[in-house]
């Protein structure tokens, strides 16, 4: 199934269109951060595929616009329009899955406090071992230091 599965290419949005040329196809484009990725940026490989997968949190950021050409004489008129994400895009196209299991999230208050304000109740922590099977150790390290000879070290 791996043989299948290969080659995987990593690249920033920037990179798909300078590296792949127009006529590359690749099956499936994997956009994370997807809520601060402004769409723009995500076009050269969403028209490479008919698969996409977008990994994003509509809490956790949102995209600022990227000017990669000079400003040739007059200053460039800062513009008032919104950047929307390919989050925001792709989400009134594609079916969504919300994901709501929290992986590390060491402080239980902080859970609280983002189900409270951001998440209506919906995140779950996912328990750590200690939780499921109490305080038992698992590791137990033994250390023996001494100085000076060993009696009844040597050879017998």
């Amino acid at each position: 199934m791996l043989a299948g599965l290969k080659p995987v290419w990593c690249a920033s949005p920037f990179a798909v269109g300078r590296t792949l040329p127009p006529e590359a196809a690749v099956d499936a484009v994997v956009i994370l951060d997807a809520e601060s990725t402004p769409l723009g940026a995500c076009l050269a490989a969403l028209a490479r595929t008919e698969q996409v997968i977008a990994f994003g949190d509509v809490h956790a950021g949102y995209p600022q616009p990227f000017v990669v050409s000079p400003t040739l004489g007059a200053e460039q008129e800062p513009t008032d329009q919104p950047v929307e994400s390919a989050l925001e895009v792709l989400s009134r196209i594609l079916p969504q899955r919300t994901l709501t299991r929290v992986q590390d999230c060491r402080d239980p208050a902080l859970l609280e406090h983002l189900n409270e304000t951001r998440y209506d109740g919906a995140l779950r922590a996912l328990p750590y071992g200690e939780e499921l099977v109490g305080p038992v150790r698992s590791l137990r390290v033994d250390v023996c230091t001494r100085t000076g000879p060993m009696t009844g070290s040597g050879p017998r």
